[in-house]
């Protein structure tokens, strides 16, 4: 969900917008889902803390500020939430046999894991990741070009000396590239 459409739903939501509340979960649920298994190895309790998470969301939602990331604020509460239920299963583990041994020092990571963990992080690498694919199938000239400008910071004029092409076309490959980006990073 874009930015700007994450916003309106908020807005939405905050004045008791049942559709754009279940927009937001349509758009998120998976997301979140997935983030809590790849911690708890848990279909089940993944499933719960999503459904905790956007009732929670619902319940608190006169305190929304829609100028933040809503998926990282779903982000947060998912992982406290996740925090919490694996403190209190590492808290009733026994240490007897090697198998809860193992169990206790790999729950003990995820929280730890949890704990660190920035879910700006998260939508940070989201975005390089979509800039990579989307860099990776654009034609060479227009990824070198892109690259030389954004990257290395080499101005147009130099760019169109170097690949003894015209500035126009220069513009026209950078042009190029940042809808493709553009496109690729609202549909993500």
């Amino acid at each position: 969900m874009n930015r700007e459409l994450e916003k309106a739903y908020c807005l939405k939501v905050i004045n008791g917008d049942e559709e754009a509340f279940t927009e937001i979960y349509t758009a998120y649920n998976v997301r979140l889902k997935r983030f809590i298994i790849s911690y708890t190895n848990d279909n089940n309790l993944a499933e719960d803390v999503v459904q905790e998470t956007f009732i929670l969301l619902w319940e608190i939602r006169e305190i929304l500020n829609p100028e933040k990331s809503l998926l990282a604020f779903l982000l947060t509460i998912a992982k406290n939430k996740a925090l919490n239920v694996l403190k209190k299963q590492k808290s009733s583990l026994s240490s007897h046999t090697k198998y809860q041994e193992i169990m206790f020092r790999e729950m003990e990571l995820n929280i730890q894991s949890l704990e660190y963990l920035d879910p700006h992080d998260l939508i940070v690498k989201d975005l390089e990741s979509v800039i990579r694919k989307t860099l990776s199938k654009l034609p060479s000239k227009t990824r070198d070009i892109f690259e030389m400008s954004r990257y290395s910071g080499i101005k147009n004029k130099d760019i169109a000396e170097r690949l003894d092409i015209s500035i126009k076309t220069v513009e026209y490959h950078l042009s190029k590239a940042l809808c493709e980006l553009k496109g690729n990073v609202i549909r993500d």
